[in-house]
């Protein structure tokens, strides 16, 4: 009996770990950027008037929210999953994404952000996570 929740207990971990480079690593990870027209709740609450949204299922919502500070710093700093962690570190911290709206949409935002913004988020997101822990 212990042999097969062990099996299952495994089981589960590593369908985690498939559904987690899922959302990470591919190529069709759906957002938007969106300015809105809000109203801060108080006086010293700033909040963006731009923000990401990322479209995640509910598996991949569920296997998102279990990422830890580290694990993300991770992913950011693989050029593989860098672009969709960022993106969705952007929708769930609902972080100031003015330079994402306001880049043409002409040219690919992706290969521009690899460029010319990936350093500088991946410096932020290293000191934002930190104080997050």
């Amino acid at each position: 009996m212990k042999i097969i929740i062990i099996i299952m207990m495994l089981s589960l971990s590593l369908q985690k770990d498939v559904d987690m480079n899922n959302v990470l690593y591919r190529d069709d990870l759906k957002f938007e950027v969106r300015k809105y027209h809000n109203t801060p709740t108080n006086k010293n609450t700033i909040t963006s008037e731009y923000l990401i949204k990322v479209e995640l299922n509910e598996i991949d919502s569920v296997c998102v929210s279990q990422i830890e500070n580290e694990d993300w710093l991770v992913f950011l700093r693989n050029e593989s999953s860098s672009w969709n962690a960022n993106l969705i570190l952007y929708s769930i911290y609902e972080r100031d994404a003015m330079w994402y709206f306001y880049t043409p949409k002409t040219v690919n935002l992706k290969d521009i952000w690899f460029e010319n913004k990936r350093s500088s988020d991946i410096d932020d997101w290293e000191s934002f996570l930190k104080i997050k822990k």
